[in-house]
């Protein structure tokens, strides 16, 4: 590669340190070591344009600081992130695209645009951020600082939101974790004298096929035990979703307000336990 402008510095005082190409390739190497890898395509400016991909990386404990700097046309599909990666971007967009769903932004915008687990793509072309770098394990420990928190924790959008929105956020993204769910409802469905468990779901607006087919399986594993299980709330797609992957099954008992299911459960009939075979 006769053409290849790379630099990696010494890490200063500070403990930045720079790496620096204006080869595509190894603009993707570099991309590669520094976050995961992508199957990156990069073009040069035209009409004879400078081009340059540059990051100055700043390890604090586990938490890092990359100041990016692109300067040319870059696209590309990567494989899941490990680490939460939260970007400010100063000058240029840039577009991500993850399951489907398309986030831009712009120049003094801040996000968290891509979740862990999950593949992602982007496109952008020439600009600059700032990214930070964190070990996911470090919100488990932050939260655990708090009285009463609950594990595990996540971040709940890709957007800064208000105290309110973030609040019913959360409530939310706690049925976004099957396993969660799954437990919390088993706890409390374990105390003695039980018939019922009602579940709030008036922040729920939407559930994937993977917490549908928990909930409906929790019903089933709940009514074999004398207890039944009573969603509440205006949740028009979970009751849809709840339907279409039940088949031929039952689907958890539904009343629109929390007061009309708390009725239903106390007057109602205990659910039928399943016989000894």
């Amino acid at each position: 590669m006769a053409c290849c402008v790379f630099r990696v510095g010494e890490a200063d005082q500070a403990g930045t340190q720079v790496f620096e190409t204006s080869d595509p390739d190894v603009a993707s190497e570099i991309f590669r070591q520094q976050y995961t890898s992508m199957r990156m395509r990069m073009r040069m400016p035209s009409r004879g344009g400078q081009s340059l991909f540059r990051v100055a990386s700043t390890q604090v404990g586990r938490v890092r600081l990359d100041n990016t700097t692109i300067w040319m046309a870059l696209e590309g599909i990567a494989d899941p992130f490990e680490t939460i990666t939260i970007i400010h971007k100063h000058r240029g967009t840039v577009r991500y695209s993850v399951g489907g769903s398309d986030t831009i932004y712009g120049p003094g915008e801040t996000g968290f645009p891509l979740p862990l687990g999950r593949e992602w793509s982007a496109s952008l072309q020439y600009g600059d951020s700032e990214l930070l770098v964190l070990d996911p394990a470090l919100l488990a420990e932050a939260a655990a600082t708090e009285p009463g928190a609950r594990l595990p924790v996540g971040l709940l959008s890709n957007r800064p939101h208000s105290e309110l929105a973030t609040a019913r956020l959360w409530r939310a993204s706690d049925f976004g974790n099957a396993d969660y769910v799954r437990a919390a409802i088993g706890h409390a469905a374990a105390a003695d004298g039980t018939r019922a468990v009602v579940l709030d779901c008036e922040t729920m607006p939407s559930v994937d096929v993977t917490a549908a087919r928990m909930l409906n399986q929790l019903a089933a594993d709940l009514a074999k035990r004398g207890t039944r299980l009573v969603l509440a709330g205006e949740i028009g797609q979970v009751r849809d979703m709840l339907a279409a992957v039940a088949g031929h099954d039952r689907t958890p008992e539904y009343h629109r307000t929390v007061s009309e299911a708390v009725a239903a459960a106390r007057t109602g009939p205990a659910a039928e336990p399943a016989g000894e075979p």
